[in-house]
């Protein structure tokens, strides 16, 4: 939506706001752009009301402009010499001078916090965020409280130290590998199409938002008519937010706030069940993918109702699962924890750099504007590695059982029961000889770790662990360090992100080992038989 009370002019480096106050004209024109918000159905409700629910395309908020009168007029109130009510009418007049510059959701927050400020103002325990500073002194600039009362106003004010932004701290990755894992296997499986029906959003979660970085809201707005099948090409179709990159303006529903991009995918199992769930679902005419509840006022699965249908399949198919008794062994957790939809893209970012994906095409699949931003997610590639190695050998074990015998013979016909030495069981003796053809045959002449013949001491597996984990996080960060710059030279970004893929191979190496050694261990451990009291 146009502001017609904001200028902005627009630049390529800056965006100028021309400061408006709250008068009686400025009254009227903003009356009008309630209506025309009304029209939209981006608002139901009356200007006069005290609350407003908006609805932004994918969520309802309900606006709340009510505060305790007597708190106000025994604060900021006997400052200001403004009545309850005409502040009231100012609080909805600058949230609506400020719609189209931010969204709902930060409006309702910016709201809130401007009436915190106005009920508890000279209070001894009242404390604003630090952010707020901005907020607090834009509102009283606009009622019009001249700038030298404005300053000692913020003066008096109490904010919070401000807390630099913390990465993302996911569950451990296992987690969302064992959703995978039985997702796959249920889908795999002879199920009713009742069962198909009711998980699907899940499997589709899975199965493209743990490779293409989609944010929760852009998975659930997908297309009904996502495939397009041209023959031997087959491309998805999906939505990407476009709320980030208007400078600040941004409009409220989902034709105007996403764009559709198309990605070519091969013809798989996951193309097929797509197909399978339009046409189970075919009945309920959408504009999106997944069937909704008809009580449901968007006409979309809410992500609410997606994170609860997540829970309830953790609860029914992993918790407690002896299936997975080795992963959460090797995993060190006691059970798998109750995760959420938004948690798939730093695990997509992950495997895309994995996956010796360009960093530069990982941040433009993540739909990020600039590389800094994808940093935080490149930090969980060295734990995907450990998970994926962890989560490979217990779907081998749940499909043979031998491998785990196969494994524990073997370390103990090399070990004697210990790993205090490594061993060489190749039958050439490679170090006594000097006879290299079994090292040339597991292409590892350069590093015994990973060959089937070598076997490596505790110690010697921690230390290959801890120093390859090292290298590739230190080489994850010349990537990002490299893309930083304003014109990386592609020499350089080469060999960096080269490096970085190699120490995901290296790594990987010794992931592997040592979800071996955990196999092993968690063998003993069932073994143990606990003494009857």
């Amino acid at each position: 939506m146009n502001n017609p009370l904001k200028n902005i002019p627009l630049d390529d480096e800056i965006i100028l706001f021309k400061e408006t106050q709250y008068d009686a004209s400025k009254v009227s024109q903003l009356i009008k752009a309630f209506d025309t918000l009304i029209k939209e159905g981006k608002i139901k409700g009356k200007y006069t009301d005290l609350i407003w629910y908006c609805h932004s395309g994918i969520r309802g908020f309900h606006l709340s402009f009510s505060f305790d009168y007597m708190a106000y007029l025994n604060h900021i109130g006997k400052k200001l010499e403004i009545t309850p009510l005409v502040m009231t009418d100012m609080l909805k007049c600058y949230a609506l001078l400020i719609c189209g510059e931010f969204i709902f959701p930060t409006i309702k927050d910016k709201i809130t916090e401007i009436i915190r400020f106005l009920t508890q103002f000279g209070e001894q325990s009242y404390k604003a965020k630090a952010e707020s500073k901005v907020l607090i002194a834009d509102f009283l600039s606009f009622i019009g409280i001249p700038a030298p009362i404005v300053d000692t106003l913020i003066r008096q004010i109490h904010f919070n130290k401000s807390s630099l932004a913390k990465q993302r701290k996911l569950a451990n990755l296992v987690n969302y590998l064992a959703i995978d894992s039985a997702l796959s296997d249920l889908y795999d499986s002879e199920i009713s199409d009742e069962t198909f029906i009711k998980w699907f959003p899940l499997y589709f979660w899975a199965k493209i938002t743990f490779i293409l970085p989609l944010r929760a809201t852009e998975m659930l707005v997908t297309p009904f008519d996502c495939i397009d099948n041209k023959g031997q090409e087959i491309y998805l179709s999906i939505r990407r937010s476009l709320l980030k990159k208007r400078r600040r303006r941004v409009h409220y529903d989902v034709n105007e706030d996403y764009k559709i991009f198309k990605y070519k995918i091969p013809k798989t199992s996951v193309v097929y069940n797509i197909e399978k769930y339009k046409t189970l679902t075919s009945s309920q005419k959408r504009s999106f993918l997944f069937a909704y509840n008809e009580l449901s006022t968007n006409h979309m699965l809410s992500l609410s109702a997606f994170n609860v249908l997540l829970e309830a399949f953790i609860r029914a198919y992993l918790i407690g699962q002896p299936k997975y008794d080795y992963a959460r062994f090797a995993a060190g957790i006691d059970e798998f924890e109750i995760v959420t939809a938004g948690d798939s893209r730093p695990i997509a970012m992950a495997n895309l750099y994995y996956q010796d994906t360009g960093a530069d095409i990982c941040r433009q699949l993540a739909d990020h504007t600039n590389i800094n931003v994808s940093a935080g997610y490149y930090t969980n590639v060295s734990n995907t590695v450990l998970a994926s190695s962890i989560m490979y050998l217990q779907r081998k074990l749940n499909r043979d059982y031998k491998t785990l015998e196969k494994i524990k013979n073997a370390y103990s016909a090399s070990h004697n029961d210990s790993s205090s030495f490594s061993l060489c069981t190749s039958s050439k003796r490679p170090m006594e000889s000097g006879d290299i053809s079994d090292c040339i045959i597991e292409n590892q002449i350069k590093d015994c770790l990973g060959c089937r013949f070598f076997y490596p001491s505790q110690n010697e597996l921690d230390e290959a662990l801890k120093k390859r984990k090292e290298k590739l996080d230190s080489a994850s960060r010349a990537v990002l360090e490299c893309m930083a710059l304003k014109s990386p030279d592609e020499e350089r970004l080469r060999k960096a992100f080269l490096d970085a893929h190699t120490g995901i191979t290296r790594y990987k190496i010794a992931c592997n080992e040592e979800a071996k050694e955990k196999a092993i261990k968690w063998q003993r451990y069932k073994n143990i038989q606990i003494p009857s009291c």
